[in-house]
């Protein structure tokens, strides 16, 4: 995805080549991170009704290893796992953290450090064998700078000793697990950019991605993609081609202090709207799935940042803004149209030409995104018109400090006939459930047709039809 300005100098249109990509491969994208306990009927039953088909949570080594040398699955995260599995959701599950019943927790230290890992690797083994047939995704640990792994070794989140320890952990458990299931799909330990950047080098075994955790709040999310870029190139230079995979990212609603010292208040409503520019900006930057953080909130602190991650208030009792957004979302673009699906293989890759009208600055961001050869869907939200990477400060949560791109902005955008037949278009917006029943008016320019929509700082979706 590319946007310029127009040549002629008379010309004020902003041009936007966007790619077409699946529908199914955009909604396979759609994870959510839990902290689950018992069978979790009703809050599984509402994840599917939200159009999420993948779970992330953790089953620890110290849950599953409560008596020294016997290892056994507790009874409420098996509950959960059996019901996940039966209402259709997808888990990925993380191996992670250490064990008091063996020295160095069974990871080692600085001072004796472990080569092998044999009893970490144990539990692995364990864990891989018990869920054979049913769990195929794993990710190795957890924030190794920031849970146990950098106590154990020295350094901080930026770095350290426990960067070759974690690696060298990484590396044996990914090995036994293919030796276990050669189909199995593993991921690293989700961290920061910038820090699995510091890691990479040291991967040696086969992983199937690179886990990263881009929090950037209270920054917009596009904060992250420089840092992602960076990390893209790095591996590049290492001849890594492995793809990256969002294990971890979110907003808490919270008035209060963020990292690095910055101040700001977070809605409901903006949380809303950054998990709708989370979840199709992270797509549009091929990642191919992004697991939110998280579903429910851990509790009913008004105060607390991880009280209140989620998109359904504590005890799964209530949807807040941004679960209704993403069931919106998910709901439109699982459409099947007016008629029998055709397949969209070819359209799919195809690169689609979009003008946008004055007074735009610059192209917005986009999704195109095809259902069948007649029907599709674009996603359009502004390009913030401060920059990306915000540099802010300041002690005033009262404050939104973030940037707010203001009130929707008529916008006419010119779609290319790139499908047989005359070209209906409905605009539904994610936020509020409202959706234009009467298609909006359209103009014929020569092969081109021209629509006016509202762009938003969230995305909006246009459901565009050749009939």
């Amino acid at each position: 995805m590319n946007s310029s300005q127009g040549n002629n100098p008379e010309q004020s249109e902003v041009v936007l080549n966007v790619r077409i990509k699946p529908v199914d491969e955009f909604l396979d994208s759609i994870g959510v991170c839990v902290h689950f306990t018992g069978r979790c009927e009703k809050p599984i039953r509402l994840m599917r009704e939200a159009g999420i088909r993948h779970l992330r949570d953790e089953i620890s080594w110290a849950w599953v290893e409560r008596k020294k040398g016997k290892l056994k699955i507790p009874e409420d995260r098996e509950a959960w796992v059996e019901e996940a599995l039966k209402q259709g959701v997808e888990i990925l599950l993380i191996l992670n953290y250490g064990n008091a019943f063996y020295p160095g927790h069974g990871i080692g230290s600085k001072e004796n450090p472990e080569r092998e890992f044999k009893y970490f690797l144990r539990y692995v083994e364990f864990m891989v064998n018990h869920f054979r047939g049913r769990i195929h995704q794993w990710e190795i640990w957890n924030e190794p700078n920031a849970f146990l792994m950098n106590k154990q070794y020295g350094g901080d989140w930026r770095g350290g000793r426990w960067i070759g320890a974690y690696a060298r952990l990484a590396n044996a458990a990914a090995v036994k697990i293919r030796s276990l299931n050669p189909s199995a799909i593993i991921y690293t330990a989700g961290m920061e950019a910038p820090i699995a950047d510091l890691v990479v080098p040291h991967i040696q075994a086969r992983f199937d991605a690179i886990a990263i955790h881009p929090y950037c709040h209270p920054l917009l999310p596009e904060y992250t993609y420089t840092g992602i870029d960076r990390l893209r190139n790095s591996m590049g230079r290492y001849r890594k081609d492995i793809p990256l995979i969002v294990t971890e990212q979110g907003y808490p609603t919270i008035k209060g202090h963020f990292m690095w010292r910055h101040a700001a208040n977070i809605t409901l409503e903006d949380q809303a709207k950054f998990l709708l520019r989370v979840y199709c900006g992270n797509f549009a930057q091929n990642i191919s799935r992004t697991y939110w953080y998280d579903f429910i909130c851990d509790g009913t602190d008004p105060s607390d940042q991880e009280h209140n991650f989620g998109i359904l208030n504590a005890g799964a009792e209530s949807p807040r803004p941004a679960y209704l957004a993403l069931k919106t979302l998910t709901s439109t673009l699982s459409e099947q149209g007016d008629s029998e699906p055709a397949p969209a293989a070819a359209v799919v890759g195809n690169e689609v030409q979009l003008t946008f009208d004055a007074p735009l600055s610059a192209a917005p961001r986009a999704l195109l995104l095809a259902r069948n050869s007649t029907h599709y869907f674009l996603l359009l939200w502004k390009k913030s018109s401060s920059k990306d990477e915000l540099e802010i400060g300041g002690t005033n949560s009262d404050a939104r400090i973030f940037h707010d791109d203001g009130a929707p902005e008529p916008v006419t955008i010119g779609i290319p006939s790139f499908s047989a037949g005359r070209l209906e278009a409905t605009v539904i917006d994610p936020l509020s459930g409202a959706e234009k029943s009467q298609p909006l008016i359209v103009h014929s320019d020569g092969l081109k047709n021209k629509i006016t929509v509202p762009i938003k700082e969230y995305p909006i979706i246009v459901r565009v039809v050749f009939k």
